[in-house]
């Protein structure tokens, strides 16, 4: 199933100061672009990200408009141990609409994060919040008894201290929580872009460096976020073949069982000036939607 990740800003009508309408691909308005990326085969809307304190009425018509027009809903949220419960609505109460309705509409519903933050902490002490976090975040979803689970990001690295910016991180704590209802998103742009930072590189190669994350970290995806790079700077379009190895890794999740989103997440206000957001998120939905067929 081909996704789109889209903000609020896009659903509100928002523009960046580069280009007129440049968040909606140039389009009129949001429904006329949603309904053109689902004739490109988009059957997924990731919503961007829904802050824990948000009100629901900041978001409902949003998301019965995802609904309404067929498109499954996933969800970005934040990390956070400011709330806690028995049920997950507890946890997050801004999800509380999502939570009860989204069975109208689909089989499951994937929420996305990523590990928590704290600058006053230590990298293993966010390595143990989160994780006893997740395993919480777990247990109300169980007590729910519904169709939920959550996904934990690889994050790239930021010099800041982040239990989640490589792979081997993120495994690591999937295997401590060790829950079949916590997951792993893997941000093919975020890896990408940690390996050339290793290497001291400022673009991608030509030629692409083919590394894998482990199978055992391939084993554990239940979601994806797809991106290329320009230069090192993320979220740009896969209209380039050395903007990211995007074929070696979408073989390397259907080598390892993976049935779920290609979820692309594009910036559009991060495209340079020589691709019009028209052209970079359709060149991207069509290379990753041919990459599904190899």
């Amino acid at each position: 199933m081909l996704g789109v990740s889209l903000a609020r800003a896009v659903f509100e009508g928002n523009t960046t100061s580069k280009r007129e309408n440049d968040l909606i691909a140039e389009h009129e308005n949001v429904e006329e672009y949603l309904e053109n990326i689902r004739e490109y085969g988009v059957e997924s809307i990731e919503f961007r990200a829904l802050a824990h304190g948000a009100k629901e009425e900041d978001y409902v018509k949003i998301l019965d408009l995802i609904w309404r027009m067929g498109f499954n809903l996933t969800v970005h949220i934040q990390g956070s141990e400011n709330y806690m419960g028995s049920s997950f609505i507890d946890i997050y109460p801004s999800a509380k609409y999502i939570i009860e309705n989204f069975t109208k509409y689909q089989d499951e519903l994937i929420f996305v994060v990523h590990a928590l933050r704290d600058e006053s902490a230590t990298k293993a002490e966010l390595y143990d919040r989160t994780v006893n976090t997740l395993r919480q975040w777990s247990d109300a979803i169980d007590r729910d008894g519904l169709p939920m689970k959550v996904a934990l990001e690889n994050n790239r690295k930021k010099g800041i201290l982040d239990p989640g910016d490589s792979t081997e991180g993120v495994l690591n704590m999937i295997n401590d929580i060790d829950r079949p209802n916590i997951g792993i998103i893997w941000d093919m742009g975020h890896f990408y872009s940690n390996i050339l930072v290793e290497r001291g590189l400022n673009n991608p190669p030509k030629e692409h460096i083919e590394i894998l994350p482990s199978d055992s970290f391939l084993k554990n995806v239940i979601h994806t976020h797809i991106h290329g790079l320009d230069g090192v700077v993320t979220h740009n379009p896969l209209k380039g073949y050395e903007s990211l190895p995007l074929e070696l890794y979408v073989n390397a999740l259907k080598d390892n069982g993976y049935s779920g989103i290609y979820n692309l997440e594009l910036g559009p206000e991060r495209f340079s000036e020589e691709i019009t957001p028209s052209e970079g998120i359709y060149s991207s939905i069509s290379r990753l939607a041919k990459s599904l067929e190899m």
